[in-house]
């Protein structure tokens, strides 16, 4: 299980590079930094609080999980 530092981080660190294709994509579209710096802010704030939420929600499902087996030796 991930902690919840963990899951944060990882949120914040995607939603970096998000953020810049977003804001990469948008000045290519409008031509314009300002409108481009405010879309990409605004849309990956969002996004960061439902990734967050996602991640949190996939922790709890054991879907697709290996149970690890634990063996005892004796050395």
């Amino acid at each position: 299980m991930e902690s919840r530092r963990r899951s944060l981080v990882k949120t914040i660190a995607w939603r970096i590079i998000a953020t810049a294709v977003t804001m990469l994509v948008s000045y290519i579209w409008l031509g314009e930094w300002a409108a481009s710096i405010a879309l990409a802010v605004t849309a990956n704030g969002i996004k960061v609080l439902l990734y967050y939420g996602h991640e949190r929600l996939w922790n709890r499902i054991d879907f697709g999980r290996e149970e690890k087996i634990k063996e005892d030796y004796m050395i």
